[in-house]
């Protein structure tokens, strides 16, 4: 039997169990519910966050993706070689050189066949073709083929070591003034662009220029198909030196000879009896010569004569000397006879 009292307190216990129960499932509702809340706040800042790095990595991706295809557009445009029309030549912009094969293998010469040049020829041969310079005619050792210079008209021989087939390429260099080009017939694939002499306009054709005339030649000349252009600036002399030989007539000399009216910068050469001699001046001995006169161009005026026995001062005091003792010994003879005859 339960009393009152009992019921009363059992009913209390129950309303606080219930309670602490209410309590209990308020807490775990309150405590969800600021985790929730939490989670929905962050949302935004994390979106933010993933979409910055997503940016960054995405922009970092693309400046790779675009330094990649610069490298490699890079790559693409040094070796490109741009091959002209005959096929067997071809022309690398980077490196400035015009490469030819032989037996397989490529060489490299910075002016085109045929060119004239005022500047250093450079070239570039592998280990596997042997080389051979020939200047005017007369082949060159000793020389560097990597950077060829001098005036002349050069012929570099290439062959390959392995089936010995060679190419061949040409070109002259000259120097300012110079008399040793009459006209210039464009390389392979190149084209006059503008030709003057001394300012005004000279004769020429798209392949051809004349240069026949005296002056300073300024011509301009490109390859449409390398996109290279050249220029070429040269002063022709073609006019030969004259000089006046002094005391020299009709080819003969009885008087020391001199040379006079000699231009700036010419040399003079001189041989006597066929002996190369130093020319001093003055020519005085006895002989046959042949005095050669070089303007700066090259231009060459060749002058013959022969000076013969003559009296000089020294020879003259020797026959004064030999004139008074021949007199002196004839008058002794005459008055030594005379004398005999007497006694």
């Amino acid at each position: 039997m339960i009393l009152p009292n009992e019921t009363s307190w059992l009913l209390r216990n129950k309303e606080m169990q219930g309670n602490k129960k209410s309590t209990g499932k308020n807490r775990a509702t309150i405590t969800l519910i600021a985790f929730v809340s939490m989670f929905a706040l962050s949302l935004p800042v994390f979106a933010q966050q993933g979409e910055a790095i997503g940016n960054f990595v995405g922009k970092n991706t693309q400046q790779n993706e675009e330094q990649s295809t610069v490298e490699q557009s890079g790559e693409q445009i040094g070796s490109q070689l741009i091959t002209l029309s005959g096929g067997d030549v071809t022309y690398d912009p980077d490196a400035d050189l015009f490469y030819r094969v032989a037996g397989g293998s490529s060489f490299g010469v910075s002016v085109p066949d045929g060119a004239i040049v005022t500047g250093t020829v450079k070239t570039e041969i592998p280990p596997a073709l042997t080389a051979i310079l020939y200047k005017n005619g007369t082949e060159l050792s000793g020389t560097d083929l990597t950077a060829i210079s001098g005036p002349g008209k050069y012929v570099l021989a290439v062959t390959a070591n392995d089936d010995m087939q060679t190419v061949r390429v040409g070109f002259t260099i000259v120097t300012s003034p110079t008399c040793s080009v009459k006209e210039y017939r464009m390389p392979a694939d190149f084209y006059v662009v503008s030709a003057t002499l001394d300012g005004d306009e000279a004769t020429y054709s798209q392949t051809n220029v004349d240069m026949s005339r005296d002056g300073t030649y300024v011509i301009n000349y490109r390859s449409p198909e390398a996109e290279k252009e050249m220029i070429l600036c040269v002063k022709i002399d073609h006019t030969a030196p004259t000089v006046t030989l002094n005391g020299v007539v009709d080819g003969k000399a009885n008087q020391p000879v001199t040379v006079s009216d000699v231009e700036e910068g010419a040399k003079i050469y001189l041989t006597r009896n066929g002996v190369q001699i130093d020319y001093t001046g003055t020519v005085a001995d006895t002989g046959g010569y042949i005095l050669t006169v070089q303007d700066e161009a090259g231009n060459e005026t060749i002058y013959d004569f022969v000076v013969v026995t003559y009296a000089n001062s020294s020879m003259k005091v020797l026959l004064v000397v030999v004139a008074v003792l021949f007199t002196a010994v004839v008058g002794y003879l005459i008055y030594y006879r005379k004398y005999i005859r007497v006694s």
